[in-house]
């Protein structure tokens, strides 16, 4: 019978026991044991399950994602796998959301469960909280102190959903949390697991919890300039550089005071329970002087200069250089410490971006381009805007949300050679840091956008395009036909037809107009730029089509402008996100019609029902398939689902419905 593993961390390991786990994930598989699914966008520094232990109170709040990981761990355990699912939440409520959705989305009652709890010392784990954190929202310690100060109640939850012969507890006394024994620890958890040991994770890892010091923790977050990890940086000899000054400047409590005192008043019933549980002595999960009575650090103190100075001495050369070109590549963008790391690092022979055209005029156009996984196109979409013949520089933005085939390397050997190109080279994914990691670079009068796997045609794109904004100021964006190709052997197009634009025009067109059906293909637009300034706090990230929701936030500053020449082509393969669109509308409702209803409502919400027709009746399209899906399959899920999410579209299109069938002549079906 295949067993399915639970092992809660909720003490002050959890970020070195999961990563050690993690690391271990081969090995574990040759022995039988899977890990189960994780979420890609936080798997790389705290590789948690934590998405799972979540408070789901209702089926239908569940996404079409999760379903898919349940249904992975579902048939991991039916194929004779045992799984291995491991957290760190210390919130009651996402343990008894965890236990019902597993009831409910898979076969569980036929495997073996066994639950793992590992205990610690409680004001110790709600310290972790805040250096990980650096700054905690208001509430949220609160949250984590009522939680961390009732864990007796998650170990009786624990019992009560799995048997109590079948959750066992493990006690974790370390006094600090840079002086983990990870072997022993580990040991203790492969021994519950049955299997034989693997390695133990190397340390340090550039991570704040990883460090004493409130200067070093917010040190390790400023390699990277909003994830973005080009040039390469040894992240080994800085952590190392690091952990060196992190032991001469000493431990700084994260917490406030305050609340720890608290803590430490509220929580005592519920260690001495704890401690009955494990069995140890009165007062050993109390947590150490230094916490209990340590001021605390505060968050927004600016580096002492001399910590800073330190630092900077003991970096290698070539450390120092290529953080000097990344905070020169990102200077709009660099967080306060960046900036004075940026000033102690000095010029350097790092220079400023480079660009297409003469060196002496300023950079008034910016390229964006979003890739991931391109390794067969990306080249192409370099190339076309290299070749582009303009009289003025160009700077070509390109963000690899990523990657784990070749684009990586392709964009940076470009990089290399050509200065116009700068990459953003994310180090993990991350939701929505694609748009807001490039939208947030550009900084420059003109934008024009081009995915990895698109291309320009016409050399002369870039220029065409400045022209007719410089000699059209009412326009606020302007775009042209392309080239639409498939590589499956469907039969090409150009989009838009002239045909299918609003009034059959061929100059310029309306908000109004591009609020009834996005006609402007991606790689064809180019912006007046409305964020040189940066993006604004409602600017929104979580939408999918963005690029029409783009479109439409330009439109708002000018008319709409019309080339009528193809000079793109857009590519359509397998791995395209909107690659059955086309060709099988059915399928691509299945996968995006929920993510395209919350688009609509965003945008509807954005313009205040000002285009609430021209929105519903796009969504009417979702709707009808949903119908479909329900009247043909028997499956009413996603109308249901739709219906729940969306009531106001809903609405719209059952009205809309009912008047269609009362209009129906007797005997007919509608």
């Amino acid at each position: 019978m295949s067993t399915l593993y639970l092992v809660q961390d909720l003490s002050s390991s959890a970020l070195w026991l999961h990563a050690t786990f993690h690391a271990n994930k081969e090995r574990l598989a040759a022995q039988g044991l899977e890990l189960g699914p994780f979420n890609p966008w936080t798997c790389r520094l705290v590789p948690t399950h934590d998405f799972i232990w979540r408070p789901h109170e209702k089926a239908a709040s569940l996404s079409p994602t999760m379903r898919k990981r349940l249904a992975q761990i579902d048939g991991q355990l039916a194929g004779g796998k045992d799984v291995l699912l491991f957290g760190a939440s210390p919130f009651l409520e996402r343990h008894d959301g965890f236990h019902r959705i597993l009831h409910e989305y898979t076969d569980i009652g036929t495997y073996a469960i066994k639950t793992l709890l590992i205990l610690g010392r409680p004001l110790l784990s709600l310290e972790q909280r805040y250096r990980e954190s650096l700054v905690l929202e208001p509430g949220r310690g609160e949250r984590f102190m009522a939680a961390y100060g009732s864990l007796h109640g998650v170990l009786l939850h624990a019992r009560a959903a799995y048997g109590a012969d079948n959750v066992q507890l493990l006690a974790n006394l370390q006094e600090d949390p840079q002086t983990i024994a990870v072997p022993e620890l580990a040991g203790q958890v492969y021994a519950f697991l049955r299997r034989e040991p693997g390695d133990t994770r190397d340390w340090p890892m550039l991570h704040p919890l990883c460090f004493s010091s409130q200067a070093a923790r917010v040190l390790c977050g400023a390699a990277e300039v909003r994830r973005n990890s080009w040039p390469p940086l040894d992240e080994g000899t800085f952590g190392k550089t690091l952990l060196q000054q992190d032991t001469i400047w000493g431990t700084d409590v994260a917490s406030p005071l305050a609340l720890r005192k608290k803590f430490q008043q509220e929580s005592s019933g519920d260690r001495a329970l704890l401690e009955k549980e494990l069995g140890l002595a009165a007062g050993a999960l109390d947590a150490p002087q230094w916490l209990r009575e340590g001021l605390q650090a505060e968050p927004d103190t600016p580096l002492a200069p001399e910590r800073l100075e330190s630092f900077i001495a003991q970096l290698p050369a070539a450390v120092a250089s290529a953080l000097r070109t990344r905070y020169t590549n990102d200077a709009p963008i660099l967080t306060q410490v960046q900036r004075q790391l940026l000033a102690g690092l000095g010029e350097g022979e790092a220079g400023g971006i480079g660009h297409i055209g003469e060196p002496q005029q300023p950079v008034e156009l910016t390229v964006l381009t979003m890739t991931y996984n391109h390794e067969e196109y990306i080249e192409d979409c370099l190339k076309s805007v290299l070749a582009q013949q303009t009289e003025f520089p160009v700077r070509h933005i390109v963000l690899d949300h990523c990657s784990s085939d070749a684009t990586p390397s392709i964009l940076s050997e470009y990089a290399k050679k050509h200065p116009s190109i700068q990459p953003v080279l994310l180090s993990r994914r991350e939701p929505q840091e694609n748009v807001r990691g490039l939208f947030m670079r550009c900084r420059t009068k003109y934008a024009a956008l081009c995915d990895g796997d698109d291309f320009f045609s016409d050399m002369r794109k870039l220029q065409k395009q400045v022209e007719y904004l410089e000699t059209h100021e009412n326009c606020a964006l302007c775009f042209h036909p392309v080239y639409v190709l498939f590589e499956d052997g469907h039969q090409p197009f150009i989009f838009p037809p002239l045909s299918q634009l609003p009034r059959r025009s061929n100059a310029e067109f309306y908000l109004a107009d591009l609020t009834k059906g996005n006609f402007i293909q991606t790689n064809s637009v180019m912006y007046r730029w409305r964020f040189t300034e940066g993006l604004p706090s409602w600017f929104r990230y979580d939408i999918c089509p963005a690029d029409w929701y783009w479109h439409m936030l330009h439109a708002e500053k000018g008319r709409i402008g019309f080339l009528p020449e193809v000079m793109g082509v857009y590519r359509r393969h397998g791995n395209a996100m909107y690659a059955k669109s086309f060709v099988d509308p059915l399928a691509h409702w299945r996968i995006h019609g929920m993510g395209e209803l919350h688009a609509l409502k965003a945008y509807n919400d954005h313009f205040n029902n000002r285009y609430f027709r021209n929105f519903s009746s796009l969504a009417e399209h979702i709707f009808v398939a949903y119908l479909k899906i329900a009247a043909e399959e028997g499956d009413s899920s996603f109308l249901d689902q739709a219906s729940e999410a969306y009531p106001q579209f809903a609405l719209e299109f059952f009205r809309n419905t009912n008047k269609l069938r009362n209009l129906a002549p007797a005997g007919t079906q509608t």
